[in-house]
């Protein structure tokens, strides 16, 4: 069985967290064990994922107050679990997964930059990230599949599960948020946006 540590900045109600949530929640019980730790507290989502029967721990850090405790809270938890994969959510969690990775037991760390833009990877040695487009991934799972888990350089059985996750993705999600607005909406929110879907591929 693959372990997953999430680590995220905090648990509160928000995209990144119910994203978390979700994929803990659904990932195959009998290949994938998740344990989600919150660099604050709980928050609200703590205990809705702790009733899935997810393992949920708080590493008790202040927003806004460096405390490197929380650098040896997060090592001993590691020690603990012992996960394959040290996934972290959110800037502040990215870093401290860094942190952690160069003082603590060995793990695979994968990030998750929830961004708009990514020109910052610019610099980044080639073969250190992964793009993964939304609609590539509905549209091809099985392709998108076999490329994370080629970077990732996973076992057979993480390979197979990572193809039975994304088995469930939704074409048909792809583009409804312009099926909600009307064509006035639309036209305004292309004005303001039309530059950046443009750079991003989405003209």
């Amino acid at each position: 069985m693959i372990t997953i540590l999430h680590l995220i900045t905090g648990l509160e109600v928000g995209g990144a967290e119910r994203m978390l949530a979700h994929i803990a929640s659904c990932s195959d019980r009998h290949r994938f064990r998740s344990v989600v730790v919150s660099m604050t507290g709980p928050g609200r989502m703590g205990p809705l994922i702790e009733a899935e029967g997810i393992t949920v721990r708080s590493l008790g850090l202040r927003r806004g107050a460096p405390d490197p405790r929380g650098i040896l809270r997060l090592l001993r938890t590691l020690r603990e679990f012992r996960p394959d994969i040290l996934q972290t959510w959110l800037y502040h969690a990215d870093l401290l997964g860094v942190i952690a990775k160069q003082l603590g037991p060995t793990t695979r760390l994968v990030w998750n930059v929830r961004c708009t833009e990514m020109e910052g990877t610019a610099g980044l040695t080639a073969g250190r990230t992964a793009e993964v487009r939304y609609e590539s991934m509905v549209s091809d799972p099985d392709g998108t599949a076999e490329m994370l888990a080629d970077f990732l350089e996973l076992s057979s059985d993480g390979r197979a599960g990572l193809h039975a996750s994304l088995a469930r993705a939704r074409p048909d999600s792809v583009g409804r948020w312009r099926a909600a607005l009307d064509e006035r909406q639309l036209a305004e929110v292309l004005a303001e946006i039309g530059p950046l879907l443009a750079r991003l591929g989405y003209a």
